[in-house]
């Protein structure tokens, strides 16, 4: 029989385990931070933070982080790049007319854009998303930028040129192209595509891809695999349009695995 004295020695040691496991999470999340926000090229701290808005990593370890941070004239945009898992950030040069948007805050120290970074390869990345449109209606603009050079130069894409509208949801590459779904009009979406290596978007045929008529912000989702592709839209409604990619190269409809609008609250991210 087990003593009373060997019960709490066994709950002892219970409760030191998980302490010991809280506390290396706890470090590995502190790490994880420090990492992202401030290592410079030498492992010294910077004296300027930045808060991450999005990151992209390669399978290799070799990643890129978009971020903000406080300066002079009151929110300003930072690029950073690593090729050894985010042990070491160094800084990129940020476009113009991204520095210009996230300058634009809803209140102390918070852009109103929140694009996102997306990497295809070493070479090529784009930054997209959305932008406020400036009018008195609240409209927002849809914002696409790319590099090939690795983040050293990024060229804005004349998106309204080709169809793009109040937003980008989604950009994913396979195969040597890359995909985007943007705001075709104000009810519907599209999906472009160039090669990774140029900017030559062009409009892909796809079934119908509608907006919900309600409900939290649109959402969107593109994954490859091997030859095949899918792409979900929908919000906390549930989805409202999908599309997959034959191995002929075509979007043929597709009812993927969350239920439609009304049926649940999937969101396809």
């Amino acid at each position: 029989m087990t003593s009373a004295r060997e019960c709490v020695e066994r709950i002892r040691g219970a409760r030191l385990r998980v302490l010991r496991r809280i506390v290396a999470a706890v470090a590995v999340s502190l790490t994880m931070f420090t990492t992202l926000v401030g290592t410079s090229v030498s492992g010294s701290t910077r004296s300027t933070l930045t808060s991450p808005v999005s990151v992209t990593f390669l399978p290799s370890g070799e990643g890129w982080m978009l971020g903000v941070f406080h300066c002079r004239t009151g929110t300003c945009a930072r690029v950073e790049h690593t090729s050894n898992t985010g042990h070491i950030w160094t800084a990129e040069t940020v476009p113009a007319p991204l520095q210009k948007l996230m300058r634009t805050e809803a209140s102390d120290y918070y852009p109103v854009a929140q694009p996102t970074i997306y990497f295809a390869n070493a070479n090529d990345g784009w930054i997209y998303g959305s932008v406020p449109s400036g009018s008195p209606n609240g409209t927002f603009n849809a914002e696409l930028l790319s590099t090939h050079d690795a983040g050293r130069t990024w060229s804005p894409i004349s998106v309204k040129s080709l169809g793009m509208k109040g937003g980008i949801l989604s950009v994913g590459a396979s195969h040597g192209q890359v995909y985007a779904i943007g705001w075709n009009t104000d009810q519907t979406f599209g999906l472009w595509r160039t090669p990774i290596t140029t900017n030559s978007w062009r409009r892909v045929s796809t079934p119908t891809l509608f907006a919900a008529a309600g409900g939290t912000s649109m959402e969107g989702a593109l994954v490859f695999k091997g030859n095949s592709g899918w792409l979900m839209v929908g919000n906390d409604r549930g989805v409202t349009g999908g599309a997959r990619l034959t191995s002929s190269g075509h979007w043929v409809k597709w009812a993927g695995p969350c239920a439609s609008v009304g049926g649940n609250f999937a969101v396809p991210v």
